[in-house]
């Protein structure tokens, strides 16, 4: 009988060691589990602060395509108008070339009309015909 005790008492220390042993495994495996989890929960506030990050940028370039768009389309109806003009005075009159501006300066002026007269002319036409310099708005004459 003494020996059944010594054999059960030797399986539960047997069994109270598994027992601590299996404690210890589970808080470790536990430990892990925690430490996997809260990365994992970093990894997605990153993710989520990179993808915030990434509309905010996207909504700024869309708010500027939308900007240009409407410039865009402002532009291409001044033009449309300008272009309209243009046509509307060509309709009133031709075009005149240089040689045809000088014979008829020769005609109104009944001399030759040279290159510096000639561009005062042009300037003084252009004044007459375009005030507020619609047509070839980029053009400069020669000092």
């Amino acid at each position: 009988m003494y020996e059944v005790l010594i054999f059960v008492s030797g399986l539960s220390i047997l069994t109270l060691v598994v027992a601590v042993l299996y404690s210890k495994s589970i808080r470790e495996a536990h430990q892990k589990y925690v430490e996997a989890k809260n990365a994992v929960d970093d990894m997605i506030l990153s993710f989520n602060r990179q993808l915030k990050r990434q509309e905010e940028q996207l909504e700024v370039s869309t708010h500027k395509i939308d900007v240009l768009s409407t410039r865009t389309e402002l532009v291409a109806e001044r033009l449309e108008e300008q272009n309209k003009e243009v046509r509307a005075l060509g309709d009133k009159g031709k075009l005149v070339t240089d040689v045809e501006l000088m014979n008829i300066a020769k005609d109104v002026t009944g001399q030759n009309v040279d290159d510096k007269k000639l561009i005062e002319l042009m300037r003084k036409l252009k004044r007459i015909f375009d005030p507020n310099n619609i047509l070839n708005p980029g053009a400069v004459l020669p000092s």
